[in-house]
This record gives structure tokens, sequence and C-alpha cells, in this order.
């Protein structure tokens, strides 16, 4: 809807220009064959000396005026109409004369009519001001702007219809995206997406995609293997204490064994609370995505530390 608003109000503006281009040509020609009129009539009139200090044809009434399309009027210097081919009563405004005699030729309305004025002088060297008015009727104006209607509707509607073709077809790989996108479940983290065309927008958003997939399993992959480290870490040193309590239940012991005992569960707890940190700042590590600081340890004290966990679960308490 946004493509055909685009291109129907540049269709507007390019019709609007063309028909106001053709309506200046027209009036062009209107006033051309105005301006010809005017002085074939000046040349006729003037010459053969039919012009006259006052009109002798001039109506007293304005109901008796006849309908006319044109007239041709001529005036003496002292604006005064000497001649006019239709015999209705003088109503150019002296203002509209005065107009004329100082810019020569004036275009203007009068009425309904458009009126052309000019100045004109014969061979005696005298000024007269010539005023050819007509009823503008332009069947080419009007079969021009039918026209433009009927282009700029069936141009709208080939483009709507040619915009929902290319809107679907763009619209197509999008659409083999979602699809996709949509069946990509936790269980299928490494599945991909594919895109045949691999040189417009879309291939980048899909490798964009495929980098976000990437690290969406990494950090699935990091879940599942702290989730694993956990359950590790926390079985062990539960199964010692659980170990160590079974063993001193098994029979009457002397109250040093039962503080032994005690102790060493007291150890196992703060091993217990150790690792708890332990995995925690791991876990805040993972989650702020923060450089893991690394430290050497030794592996000879690592060992001894397993074997002393295994005798705690394997044999009686006493070590």
């Amino acid at each position: 809807m946004q493509f055909i608003l685009i291109v129907a109000v540049i269709m507007v503006f390019a019709l609007v220009f063309i028909y106001y281009e053709f309506s200046l040509k027209v009036n062009n020609e209107f006033y051309g064959n105005l301006k010809s009129k005017a002085i074939m009539t000046a040349d006729m009139v003037i010459s053969s000396g039919l012009v006259i200090q006052k009109s002798k044809h001039v109506l007293d009434s304005i109901n008796d005026i006849p309908l006319y399309t044109e007239n041709i009027s001529v005036y003496n210097d002292e604006y005064k109409r000497v001649y006019s081919f239709n015999p209705l009563p003088d109503d150019i405004p002296v203002q509209i004369l005065e107009q004329i005699k100082e810019s020569k030729d004036l275009r203007f309305e009068h009425k309904h009519y458009k009126a052309l004025g000019m100045l004109y002088k014969n061979r005696q060297d005298t000024q007269y001001t010539i005023i050819a008015e007509a009823v503008f009727t332009s069947e080419s104006l009007q079969f021009l702007q039918r026209i433009l209607w009927i282009v700029f509707f069936i141009l709208i509607a080939l483009v709507a219809l040619g915009g929902w073709i290319f809107a679907g077809q763009a619209l197509a790989p999008i659409n083999n995206i979602m699809n996709q996108v949509d069946a990509i479940l936790p269980a299928n983290m490494n599945q991909r997406l594919s895109l045949s065309n691999q040189k417009d927008e879309l291939s980048r958003l899909v490798d964009t995609f495929n980098n976000l997939l990437s690290r969406i399993e990494k950090a699935f992959s990091n879940q599942k293997m702290f989730i694993s480290h956990l359950s590790h870490e926390l079985k062990n040193p539960i199964s010692v204490i659980a170990s160590q309590v079974e063993v001193t239940l098994q029979k009457e012991r002397e109250k040093a064994d039962y503080v032994q005992t005690l102790k060493s569960i007291l150890d196992d707890t703060k091993g217990l609370n150790d690792v708890t940190n332990n995995l925690m700042q791991l876990s805040r590590i993972t989650l702020e995505n923060n450089d893991v600081e690394f430290k050497f340890l030794r592996i000879d004290e690592m060992i001894w530390q397993a074997k002393k966990n295994y005798l705690k679960i394997t044999r009686n308490i006493k070590l």
C-alpha cells in the first residue's frame, strides 16, 4: 500500500505537470489566435476608415445584447470605443485600458471571456487600443483531462498488480526463513538456516542468524556442562558425608570416634560450601561473559585429595 501510494503521488505530480504544460500551450495558441484576429481586424477597419468617434450601434438595454462567443473592439487614444463587432454596451474599465497602454500587450479576463489588449498604430501614427475577447472552450484540454484520468487509474491498477506479485516474490525467501526458524527446537540446536541465493541482503541476515544460533548452541552446551559439573561436584561430598554417618551408626563407638566423625563431616561441609561458591562464581562468569582467571594447581595434591575422599567412602572412618 505504501508503494502504491508513493507511485500514485509521483504520477499525480507528473500528470498535473503534463496538464499544466499542455494548458499553457493551448492558452498561448488561443491568445495567439486572438492577437492575429485583432491585428487583421485593425488592419481592415482602421485602414478602411470604418473607425468613427462614437459607435453608432450601441444598444440601449443590456437585455437586448445578443449572445456571442467573441468580439473585437477598437478604442481611440482617449479611451473611447470607436468600433465593435457586437453592439453591446462598453463595460471595459478604464484601468484596463491604461494598463494596456503601459504594457502594450495585456492578457486579462472580462466576465466569462478571455481577453487580449494591445496597442496599434496606423500609417498616420495614430494610436489605437485593440481588445479581442472570446469564450475559451478547449475540447483538447477536456479530452486530455479524460485521458489523464484513464491513464492514472490504469497505471495504478497495473502498479498494484505488479507490486502484489513482486511483493510475493520478494517475501517468499523471508517466509522460507521463518519456516526454518519455526522448525528449530532445543533438541536440534545444531540445525542451521539455508538460502539458495547467497548474493543479497537476505544471505547476510541468514548468516547473522546462523551465527546467533551458534552462540545459543554454545550457551546451551555450556549450561549442560555446568549442570553436569554441578551434579558431580555436589554428589561426591554428599556421598562422603552420608557414608560417614552410615558407618558411624552401624555400632556403638567411643566419644572420640563421634567427635572425629563430626569433624570430618564439618570438613566435608566446608568443602561443599567451597564447591558451591566456586560453582556460583563459574555461573557468574558464564552469564556475564567475563574472562576466566586460570591458575596452576599441584597434581599430587589433587591425587591425595581424591585418595582421601575415596577412602572415606570405601572404608571405616578411622584413617
